[in-house]
């Protein structure tokens, strides 16, 4: 039950079996109740099905008609049905609620059908103000709740187009800057290199025509060309050296890239610590780490059941630890897979250890010599 219809039919069906009861009680079952009640169930279907202003309230009063049918000819107290009918009016004309329960009683004091269910029907009276109640703040709160869901809504579609938008920006962003440092290098081997080669091709041929007039004069060419080229040599270094990121920087860069895409499109939070000088981590010990960190965040996502993973890298004095421990269940008995005793083998290929740990969450460390 959904809304106030379903409970409202509820309730006159509760009635109306309560109604048939009695009659059946006094022994004196006719077939003439069975069509006066279809009628009434029918009218009231239709009630709720109509939403049209004048025909629902012609329904309403041919449903009362019925009751009082049913509650003079057959049995009294189908006349309870009536303050459900009455209740109908009031709120098809939005009248005043306090007119439901003072019109019901007027009502029964004008039929004056039965006074022995006047309990009972003061009872459904009282049911139908404090349903009525009830339904008025659920349906609000229901309402207030819908609104503030949709605008909620709104504000997601908003912020996620947002960062869209800025993930697009960033990417644009980025891609510029290599333009910018691709035509900047290129700038610069134009100015220096380009020249110094050109220039030092000019008197290399100068050299080769009076090689056999002015030998003297041809071998200060060549050696001038020389320390042209040398020069030029240096610049290329000093140039190169400029724009190569030191091996810190793209290494733990790495880690980064690593970890946000795998947790991208999952619950799993990361946390990265590093200490120590990271220049000191070759290639060969950050291949490792990124292969290890791999591993071990596909089996956190896949087995661990995990909310977080934290990757500690501590470069020592003559050791680089790596610790990757993460808040899952864990595992008494550890049984190496192809990943684990991959971690392992290129561990002890470069002369390292790699331990694994799963009282506590899943750890993994990996020691590995400088």
């Amino acid at each position: 039950m959904k809304n106030r219809s379903d409970y409202l039919l509820m309730l006159r069906i509760l009635i109306i079996v309560y109604a048939i009861y009695s009659y059946i009680e006094e022994a004196k079952f006719s077939f003439y109740i069975v069509v006066p009640v279809l009628l009434y169930c029918i009218s009231s279907i239709m009630y709720f099905m109509l939403f049209d202003y004048k025909y629902s309230l012609c329904i309403s009063i041919i449903s009362i008609i019925i009751i009082l049918y049913l509650g003079y000819y057959i049995n009294y107290s189908f006349v309870l049905l009536i303050p459900c009918s009455i209740y109908d009016i009031v709120d098809r004309l939005k009248m005043n609620k306090v007119m439901f329960p003072v019109i019901s009683i007027l009502t029964i004091v004008i039929i004056n059908i039965n006074k022995a269910i006047n309990p009972t029907y003061l009872f459904i009276i009282f049911i139908l103000v404090i349903f009525d109640s009830m339904f008025t703040n659920y349906f609000f709160r229901v309402k207030q709740l819908l609104e503030e869901n949709d605008i909620l809504r709104e504000k997601n579609n908003k912020y996620s187009m947002e960062i869209d938008d800025l993930r697009a920006h960033e990417k644009q962003v980025q891609y510029t800057t290599q333009l910018e440092e691709r035509n900047s290098l290129s700038q610069k081997m134009h100015d220096k290199i380009g020249h110094t080669i050109a220039a030092s091709l000019m008197q290399l041929e100068a050299a080769k025509y009076i090689l056999k007039v002015d030998s003297d004069k041809a071998t200060e060419m060549l050696d001038n060309s020389i320390k042209v080229l040398r020069e030029g040599m240096d610049d290329i270094r000093i140039t190169l050296r400029k724009i190569k990121p030191a091996t810190e920087q793209l290494g733990i860069n790495r880690v980064k890239m690593v970890l946000e895409e795998c947790t991208k499109g999952t619950e799993l939070k990361y946390m990265l610590i590093y200490t120590g000088d990271l220049d000191r981590i070759r290639y060969n010990h950050w291949s490792i780490i990124l292969d290890s960190i791999k591993e071990s965040l596909t089996n956190t996502i896949k087995y661990s059941n995990a909310s977080r993973i934290e990757v500690n890298i501590d470069v020592l004095n003559k050791v680089i630890r790596v610790f990757i421990k993460d808040n899952g269940i864990g595992i008494d008995n550890i049984k190496k897979g192809l990943g684990l005793i991959g971690i392992e083998q290129r561990c002890i290929d470069c002369g390292g250890n790699a331990l694994f740990d799963g009282s506590d969450g899943f750890v993994v460390t990996l020691l590995l010599p400088i």
